[in-house]
């Protein structure tokens, strides 16, 4: 059976395992960046808290004024506390908010909606819905269109899920970004604790989910490639920019909640998420509508199997 699934979605598989290299290759470059400006500027610092530690006051308020920002809190964190730079979020902000593939909404509809339409639309042309109702339910055959579907958050999660690895590794499990806020390289995107990461990446899934929603209902009337692929993307940014300008700005007016919270475009924009527990619950409310609204598209059994039957699409 998983040689016939290759045998059937080759090129599916090949541009996938394409996007992936690509994702390494770019995680190792920025790693490498990263690494270079903080080795490089790591024995700089060192020299200027040496020359901050061995002046007087006066020296030392004429250090802080040139340089902009507090020495001495500088030089306590890296100097006499011996903390660690390159922490797990400075890695994981700079592949999260640098990767094209994520961080550009456009792209990530592109590697979720496109192999979508292209395996369900395969699928309801194939006509093997008359085959399967005559072994098992009509809602049982629904459900298998949904299980196919939700495969394609596998690729976007998988790339997050090494970009998680790849933050652990390179930063030595490093979770605490304090040298990397004084020095100015990490300050906005912060997550406050565990359970808003947490938040942050089950609201990518609900995300996700409320795509693959969108285009199911999408594909439940027009079976054309390019009118499907056309039509998810209208309506997919109509809802997430309506939702932007009234629930969004709407929310902000009275309860002073940053609109960005709510703006699914910028999701992966950490530095516009102020509350990742209400852009948690805000996606998690878009998905369940959006779930509920799909499966009533599909709830005439025999209107979906005629659709299907229409060759001429």
């Amino acid at each position: 059976m998983f040689k016939i699934f290759i045998k059937k979605n080759y090129p599916l598989l090949i541009v996938m395992f394409i996007i992936l290299l690509y994702s390494i290759t770019f995680m190792n470059y920025y790693v490498s960046r990263i690494n270079y400006i903080y080795d490089t500027t790591d024995s700089q610092y060192r020299e200027i808290c040496n020359e901050y530690y061995n002046s007087d006051e006066d020296a030392k308020k004429e250090m802080s004024k040139n340089y902009g920002y507090d020495i001495n809190e500088l030089c306590d964190l890296i100097v006499n506390k011996n903390l660690k730079d390159k922490s797990f979020q400075l890695y994981y902000n700079y592949f999260i908010n640098n990767m094209s593939f994520i961080s550009n909404f456009f792209l990530l509809l592109i590697i979720v909606i496109v192999p979508l339409i292209y395996v369900i639309r395969k699928e309801f042309n194939s006509g093997y819905i008359k085959n399967y109702l005559q072994r098992k339910s009509y809602k049982s055959y629904i459900f298998r269109i949904y299980r196919k579907s939700y495969v394609f958050m596998i690729l976007p999660l998988l790339i997050i899920l090494i970009c998680i690895i790849k933050s652990c590794y390179e930063s030595g499990f490093n979770f605490n970004p304090s040298v990397d806020l004084v020095l100015g390289n990490l300050s906005e995107g912060i997550f406050d604790n565990t359970l808003s990461f947490i938040a942050h990446i089950f609201s990518i899934i609900f995300v996700l989910g409320f795509i693959i929603n969108i285009v199911l209902i999408i594909l439940s009337v027009d079976k054309n490639f390019i009118k499907a692929l056309i039509k998810s993307f209208i309506l997919i940014l109509f809802i997430t920019i309506f939702l932007f300008i009234v629930v969004g700005l709407f929310l902000q007016s009275k309860f002073n909640l940053s609109a960005e919270n709510f703006f699914m475009l910028d999701l992966y924009k950490l530095s516009d998420i102020t509350s990742y527990k209400v852009s948690l619950i805000f996606n998690f409310i878009c998905y369940i509508v959006s779930l509920i609204v799909s499966i009533y598209f599909y709830r005439n059994k025999e209107k979906t199997i005629m659709f299907c039957e229409n060759k001429y699409i």
